[in-house]
Parts: structure tokens; sequence; C-alpha cells
């Protein structure tokens, strides 16, 4: 997937984006009935194959990388973009940690960018904490500089910038970025949504195209 989202790729029309959002929401959703979480869902954990049907790959390296952590005590190596509040405070998440890195994964494919910015690493960590790093700069050793002060920044709501996502996905894509786990939209009504989501694409971007073909004709 991430080759799609380079500058010179051509991107998939959105009624695709969404089928994929479908599919990849449906592969979790079996795998968590199964008891496999993820724990890394990100662009690089997707495959799209040639006939431009989208796999979540990874599960096996990526539940190893997480059960090492676990037992070594070692900070997460997985991608600053995608990793789950919970998982960045405590080193542990359960499924509501894929839920949030899978609205990681929807907001890059719907905009284009990653819901949460920063110009270092730990910008790009905590402005997705409600308290952002203010626990790490009370944890600072005497005599050492404490760490610059990140505040959390919410995510810009995807419709508003871009028209053709519906009200009902974007909200759905926000709930599944809400830094408290609890609160996190169910993958059973993500999938409903994304999946009504791609047949308002179809119908927007097909308006559209209209329009531009009748345009073409005047001129």
């Amino acid at each position: 997937l991430k080759a799609y989202l380079t500058p010179q790729a051509q991107k998939p029309d959105f009624k695709t984006r969404f089928d994929w959002l479908v599919d990849l929401t449906d592969a979790v959703m079996l795998a968590h009935k199964a008891d496999m979480v993820h724990h890394e869902i990100s662009v690089e954990s997707v495959h799209v194959d040639q006939r431009g049907k989208v796999r979540l790959i990874n599960y096996l390296p990526a539940r190893m990388k997480y059960l090492f952590e676990q037992q070594s005590g070692e900070s997460s190596t997985c991608s600053p973009f995608a990793i789950s509040p919970e998982k960045l405070k405590n080193g542990f998440e359960d499924v509501e940690g894929d839920v949030f890195s899978l609205g990681v994964l929807a907001y890059v494919l719907l905009v284009g960018s990653f819901p949460f910015k920063g110009s270092t690493k730990d910008e790009i960590l905590y402005v997705r904490l409600p308290e952002g790093n203010s626990a790490v700069s009370k944890a600072t050793e005497e005599g050492k500089q404490a760490p610059k002060e990140i505040a959390y920044q919410q995510p810009f709501p995807p419709r508003k910038l871009n028209s053709i996502i519906s009200t009902a996905a974007s909200e759905a894509v926000m709930k599944m970025l809400n830094p408290k786990l609890e609160e996190r939209l169910e993958l059973e009504k993500a999938k409903e949504v994304f999946k009504e989501a791609g047949e308002y694409a179809a119908k927007a971007e097909q308006k559209a195209f209209s329009f531009l073909g009748r345009l073409a004709i005047l001129k």
C-alpha cells in the first residue's frame, strides 16, 4: 500500500479506497474473533496484489515482536505514526489498539497524510495523548533538561479536507482515533459506514466526471 501513497503514484478512486477499508476491517474483525491482535497495522502491513485486492500481512512477525517487547520490557519499535495511545503509555494494548491503528490507516488512505504530525518523533508520538508528554516531562531526572512540552493535537476531520468523504465516514475515522479506548468505534459499525461511504463516493465521482464531460463539450 505504501507505494500508492507516494506523490508520483496514481491514486485509486475513492470507491476503491473505501472497498479496501471494508476488506481490511473485515480481516481485522475475523482475526479478533480468533483472539488474534495484530499490534502493528500500518501502511507497511497492507499488500495490494496485481488484481488490486488488499491483504493484511505480517501478523506473525508483529505478534512475535509484541510478545518479545512484553517479556523484555523494551519500548515498542512499531511505526510512531500508527501506535495506539495505550501502547505508547503502558506498552500494552488489546483489540482496541488495532482499531486505533486501522483508523490511522483509514485517515492516510482517505486524506493522503497522517493524522498526527510533528517535526520530531516525540511530537508525532505524544500529540495523540490527551495529556501530551506531561508525564514524561515530570519524570525527567534532576539535572537533565526537561523535554519540550507537547500538547494533544486532535486530527483534522477528513471531510473538511475532501467533501467526497461522507460525514458518516469522517466521523467514523475520528471515533476510531479516539484516545480513550473505551470510546472507540466498533469495527462492525466502521465496516458498515465504509461500505455506504464507498457508494456515496462513487456517485459523487460520477457526477464530477459528468460535469467535466459537459464542460469539455461546451469548449
